[in-house]
């Protein structure tokens, strides 16, 4: 929103927060923290998936995100050197 007047007037932005309001915290910005946080504690996408109602593969693409550190570690564990047997 274009403000009509003289660019020195020292005059508050309407759509712009103070520095003393709390942000804006939207119900569906609280669902995606708990979502990902479902995935970051360990469940499933399918268990999240079914919590949110999403289809698994949706769910996928929208929190894929929350996957990547237990994407690395399955990488790492994968292309570990052998571990030697006690025999």
């Amino acid at each position: 929103m274009l403000r009509q007047q003289h660019p020195y007037t020292p005059a508050p932005c309407p759509d712009r927060p103070s520095a003393t309001q709390p942000p804006k915290i939207r119900l569906h910005d609280a669902r995606h923290s708990v979502a990902s946080q479902m995935i970051d504690g360990g469940q499933s996408a399918l268990t999240t998936a079914a919590w949110l109602g999403h289809d698994p593969a949706m769910t996928l693409r929208v929190y894929g995100h929350a996957f990547d550190d237990s994407l690395a570690a399955a990488g790492a564990d994968l292309f570990a050197p052998p571990v030697p047997s006690g025999d």
